[in-house]
């Protein structure tokens, strides 16, 4: 069976000619984007610190994955913002039964019970805890450059859209836990800039200086579940989507979309591909990638 994951659904939302580049000749850019470099360290110092008795066990076992990665200034400003974090939520009375949880699902029409011939969906769960009243959850961890405080547009996004949180459910049942809702839990990343002769350790000075006063503005947290409706309508959209890709593959059309060349001040990884100035054969831009169950 073919897989579909959260990531390669994003590609195909915004172009099919970057899914087809990303996940059918399974080539990537070398260069990574600086906020998905972030989000990989920032996840994976969590997935240490959910294993951390207290506090100060949390915070030490997550700096020492932080201590491991190249770019000095990602690494101090993450190590300060896992300060905070822990500040806030290292003594907080919640039980971490899992981390990094894989599972497959099928894909299936809401209306017919039928499940899609060609396609599964396949996903990583950042974890799964236990809260205090004994309900599992599972928890999703994200980092952000929006406003995350209550009644933000984030928010509203998450509760009730947020694809992952409609996948997770059934994921999760499918992997053996059987969940009640999502504990969706969201770091703000510091909006404040080195100053030009700044070093990296005084940048982290500052923002945790910032963080103080004003906790939540940085670190929240919210229980997300779906209601049933909302469930069979994500239903729909993602049988539509594996219908729409088993069209392209058999017709081998990937059109273009010039509306996604440039996002988030960044241009596409692909955008030399699709103007011709560039090739996918290139192994000096681009690497085959591994075809992961949740990539």
């Amino acid at each position: 069976m073919k897989t579909i994951s959260h990531s390669s659904l994003v590609l195909v939302r915004n172009c099919l000619q970057q899914y087809r580049c990303s996940y059918v000749e399974l080539r990537r850019s070398r260069s990574v984007a600086p906020a998905l470099a972030f989000g990989g360290l920032w996840d994976k110092a969590l997935t240490a610190w959910h294993w951390g008795k207290d506090s100060k066990d949390r915070l030490f076992r997550g700096h020492a994955v932080l201590l491991m990665h190249p770019n000095e200034l990602q690494r101090e400003t993450a190590k300060a913002m896992l300060v905070g974090y822990s500040t806030l939520w290292g003594d907080s009375n919640i039980e971490t039964v899992a981390t990094q949880l894989e599972f497959t699902s099928p894909i299936v029409h809401p209306e017919t019970g039928e499940e899609h011939p060609e396609y599964v969906y396949t996903g990583v769960l950042d974890g799964v805890v236990r809260m205090p009243d004994g309900r599992l959850l599972g928890l999703e961890s994200k980092t952000s450059s929006e406003d995350i405080t209550p009644g933000s547009l984030y928010w509203e996004r998450v509760t009730t859209l947020d694809p992952q949180v409609s996948m997770y459910l059934p994921g999760a049942k499918a992997a053996g836990f059987d969940i009640e809702g999502i504990l969706y839990d969201v770091a703000k990343k510091p909006a404040l800039r080195p100053g030009k002769h700044e070093t990296a350790s005084g940048f982290a000075e500052r923002v945790m200086r910032d963080m103080q006063g004003r906790m939540g503005f940085y670190f929240q947290r919210q229980e997300v579940v779906r209601l049933e409706s909302e469930a069979r309508r994500y239903q729909q959209d993602l049988w539509d989507y594996a219908c729409i890709l088993s069209d392209a593959e058999r017709l081998s059309r990937w059109p273009r979309n010039p509306d996604r060349c440039r996002q988030f001040g960044r241009a596409c990884d692909y955008l030399g591909v699709c103007t011709g100035t560039a090739s996918l054969d290139d192994d000096f831009l681009f690497e085959t990638r591994r075809r992961g169950k949740a990539a």
